[in-house]
């Protein structure tokens, strides 16, 4: 399993979102710029963050996007699965029609514990905690 760029750019947009935001709606265009990401990819991200609870969305002169939730409530796999659906090492692991042998197969069940400990690590990441590394890091790369 491999992580598209989606996830990556989806993580660094709603540090930088949360970072400029000051509590108020923030334009895909700035976070774009800011972040150099293609505005037009980013907010294809931004629509699937809003359709899945991660993000709000508000229109006019004043809008823009903002969380939807404090951020010590969104978990890293929240904002993974948002935009790339169900985590799955192997398509079995998650679907019990993927195979004709799923029923009596010892590698499935391994699959599935394995892919159980990966979802729970990565929703152990709270963005709270992600924003507050990324703060820190920066904070030591300014003084330098």
């Amino acid at each position: 399993m491999k992580l598209s760029t989606k996830s990556r750019y989806a993580l660094r947009a709603i540090i930088e979102l949360d970072a400029i935001s000051n509590g108020k709606p923030v334009f895909v265009r700035e976070i774009a710029k800011r972040q150099e990401i293609s505005e037009r990819y980013l907010e294809n991200i931004f629509t699937q963050l809003r359709s899945n609870g991660v993000l709000i969305s508000l229109k006019g002169k004043n809008g823009g996007f903002r969380l939807a939730k404090d951020p010590k409530e969104i978990t890293l796999l929240d904002i993974i699965t948002a935009v790339e659906g169900q985590l799955s090492i192997v398509e079995c692991a998650t679907n019990d029609n993927t195979c004709e042998r799923s029923a009596d197969c010892v590698s499935r069940e391994i699959w599935r514990e394995i892919n159980a400990t990966l979802v729970e690590k990565i929703g152990s990441y709270r963005l709270d905690e992600i924003i507050a590394r990324h703060n820190k890091e920066n904070d030591l790369n300014y003084y330098i």
